[in-house]
């Protein structure tokens, strides 16, 4: 009997600590395995919100340099008083241009002094800073990327100097675009996942849940009691900050069919 008792004794230490160490050792590689995929996931994602900007400065650049728009700019750039008589043309040629991106909702058209061309009835300083103006007239034509429609935080504003490019790429006034920030949203993986888009000054531009939730959090937290794991990315060409959150709900489900089969065995 204390044979027996001293053998199951030290069986049972041995073997319970076999399998906590075997339970440990796999759940810390099950976590890397996890957060490489997503991290991978984030790189992904940020490539396709990339492509999503890069599609965008394509129309704005193919709206700007567009033979219409350019003809006209110049026209209005010696003759401003004839704005007002070039609303159908603006209207006519914009036309061409909206089915392209749905998410695009307007295009707007204002002198280099802020003054309204087409609509004729809005001043520049009204949506965009200084700052962002001069940032666009320092960019030579890029898309400059402004921020958050202060009425609405479901749009953005993006600007652009238009150059003429028949007369020594001369300024001749600024294109506008108004863009929904939903057409950066992206869906990934199961539908608990989803990602959290800040932009270079940290306004939160688009995502699923509270604006904040995930500004500067990073690694395993809870959100209404469900664990996620939360991953950060910067886009290197818009400097947006991107946070991917996974539902960790179906990983624990197996973790925890993991623990189980393994106490099976240890109790074999």
């Amino acid at each position: 009997n204390q044979i027996f008792l001293l053998f199951s004794v030290v069986s049972l230490i041995i073997i319970s600590a076999v399998t906590f160490i075997g339970y440990n050792k796999f759940s810390s590689v099950y976590d890397e395995i996890v957060q490489a995929q997503l991290e991978q996931t984030s790189v992904e994602l940020i490539s396709s919100i990339e492509e999503k900007y890069s599609q965008v400065s394509m129309i704005a650049s193919q709206v700007s340099t567009d033979d219409d728009i350019q003809s006209l700019m110049y026209q209005l750039l010696k003759r401003p008083d004839m704005a007002s008589f070039q609303a159908q043309t603006f209207k006519r040629t914009l036309n061409r241009y909206y089915p392209y991106i749905d998410s695009i909702l307007d295009y707007r058209f204002y002198k280099l002094d802020g003054a309204g061309l087409f609509p004729a009835s809005q001043e520049l300083n009204l949506i965009i800073d200084d700052q962002s103006i001069q940032r666009a007239l320092d960019a030579e034509g890029q898309l400059i990327w402004v921020g958050q429609d202060t009425k609405s935080h479901r749009y953005s504003y993006a600007i652009k100097v238009i150059r003429l490019m028949n007369h020594s790429y001369e300024n001749s006034g600024f294109l506008v675009l108004k863009l929904a920030n939903e057409y950066f949203d992206t869906q990934f993986g199961e539908t608990n996942n989803f990602i959290q888009i800040f932009n270079h000054s940290n306004q939160f531009m688009t995502g699923k849940n509270s604006s904040n939730l995930l500004l500067s959090n990073e690694g395993k937290i809870s959100i209404d009691d469900e664990p996620f794991y939360v991953v950060k990315g910067i886009s290197p060409r818009t400097e947006w900050s991107i946070y991917v959150a996974q539902s960790m709900a179906n990983y624990n489900y197996k973790i925890q069919k993991i623990r189980l089969f393994l106490v099976g065995i240890a109790l074999i």
